[in-house]
């Protein structure tokens, strides 16, 4: 008798920009979002709510998004970001994780960090912290270009070349790796009788010397939990690729349709074999928003207010920012295809996203695309697609969401999903029978696999950290 195969187990992580952009720059003016004045988003007891609905729900993370700074390429200004409220205000990162972590105790919680913003013994001593203080439960999503423009001006910094930023990032996490192994599991001795804290013989300085950071060490704390946190990435480009193969455990990947979800997680996994990892080592969470109704035209009315809300202008300045190229410069009716990607100092892969949907591709429904196909998309296009979430579009009852969400997985297109909400906190509730369901048909977990974030994601950092 053959015994019949499980089926892969999805993944769920919430993703947003605290406190209120999610992927969808005029979500603020949506009736039903906290900052149109329902709760107050700069205060903790939302959040405590969000947290523990996630929690209640068995979600893997809650994960934290951060673009170091209010978006200002285009015009040279952040008028733009500022009166169509894209990408405006934000809360600090791993600040706001560690609250999070605090107000749900069992949830896991992932900060984004930029490593042009921190150095290495900074950010060493942060995520050890966080990890020892959570048993384990963080994560950090490591990115080196997201706004790179904004975020230099605020450092009084020099821009640095797209793959400059990743030669660097390398050396970021050497340090941090060495740092976090730089005590031997058994160091802490803490024994009365000998006077012996810890075993000097057993901690080593790191005496790190490469081309931009040097550090003598050792760490100021023993090895943490999960030793090594769980490192994310969300490169899109070549070069970000390759650099998840070698560190990450989870990647967030934004792709327009089936078809290139697909060949994103088979180019990934590829890469990460041949850096001698195990294609379960990481979890590839592509991108989503699930609308969710109690019927089909239900949930079609939904996904039309969303499209009813968005502005060019706050996707104009949504995307000048990630790109760090100011896009007000060429008409609003110039080909993409004109254009350079070359000359984005930010996210070079910017136009993937709308350039690769095609009209005849094995979508599963017409809204898992970035925006309708377009032969040759212009610039008003980007904008439009970013206005409305360049996140493609899940829509239909809690079978039908459940069923698509499936069926990426199943045919190989993800390992899971990174959710983007239309509103908060109201969206998240609304994806609570989606979960349920999938529950019922033995595809999400009814409860935590084990305390630490990696348990619950079942991957292995790079095996010779």
């Amino acid at each position: 008798m053959v015994a019949k195969k499980l089926k892969k187990q999805l993944h769920f992580t919430l993703f947003t920009f605290p406190p209120f952009v999610h992927h969808y720059p005029d979500g603020w003016r949506h009736p039903q979002e906290m900052m149109g004045g329902i709760y107050n988003p700069l205060e903790p007891e939302i959040w405590a709510r969000v947290a523990r609905t996630l929690e209640s729900m068995k979600v893997d993370a809650f994960f934290v998004g951060d673009g170091g700074a209010i978006y200002n390429s285009n015009e040279n200004s952040p008028s733009t970001s500022l009166h169509y409220g894209s990408q405006t205000i934000e809360f600090f990162a791993p600040q706001f994780v560690s609250m999070v972590a605090t107000m749900a105790p069992t949830l896991g919680a992932v900060s984004t960090v930029n490593t042009e913003e921190l150095n290495p013994w900074t950010f060493s001593r942060m995520a050890q912290t966080m990890d020892h203080l959570t048993k384990g439960r963080v994560g950090f999503n490591i990115v080196t270009g997201l706004n790179p423009g904004g975020l230099a001006d605020n450092l009084g910094a020099e821009v640095r070349e797209h793959d400059a930023r990743y030669e660097r990032a390398e050396e970021f996490m050497e340090v941090c790796y060495a740092l976090w192994q730089s005590w031997d599991s058994d160091a802490l001795v803490r024994d009365k009788e000998r006077s012996l804290f810890a075993d000097p013989k057993k901690v080593r300085e790191v005496n790190y010397n490469g081309k931009y950071f040097q550090c003598r060490g050792p760490s100021q704390l023993p090895r943490s939990p999960q030793e090594i946190p769980v490192l994310f990435q969300a490169g899109q480009s070549p070069r970000g690729r390759q650099f998840a193969a070698r560190h990450a455990e989870g990647v967030f990947t934004i792709s327009p349709d089936l078809p290139a979800m697909q060949s994103y997680y088979r180019d990934v996994k590829d890469r990460l074999v041949n850096e001698g990892r195990r294609e379960s080592d990481l979890a590839i969470l592509t991108g989503i928003f699930p609308i969710v109704g109690s019927s089909e035209a239900a949930a079609q009315e939904k996904y039309e207010q969303l499209v009813e809300l968005a502005t060019p202008e706050a996707g104009l300045a949504w995307c000048s920012g990630y790109a760090s190229y100011n896009f007000a410069q060429v008409p609003f009716d110039t080909k993409l295809s004109e254009l350079d990607p070359k000359d984005f100092a930010g996210i070079q892969s910017i136009f993937e996203l709308t350039m690769a949907s095609s009209s005849d591709a094995a979508s599963l429904t017409p809204h898992l695309r970035a925006y309708p196909h377009v032969d040759e998309p212009t610039v008003r296009d980007l904008c439009v697609a970013n206005a409305q979430s360049i996140v493609p579009k899940v829509v239909g009852t809690v079978e039908q969401v459940a069923d698509q969400l499936e069926q990426i997985v199943d045919e190989g297109g993800s390992d899971g999903f990174m959710f983007s909400t239309v509103h908060m906190p109201g969206s998240i509730e609304e994806l609570g029978p989606v979960l349920a369901e999938l529950q019922q048909r033995k595809r999400f977990r009814t409860a935590y696999e084990g305390p630490t974030l990696r348990d619950r994601l079942g991957t292995r950092p790079y095996p010779w950290r």
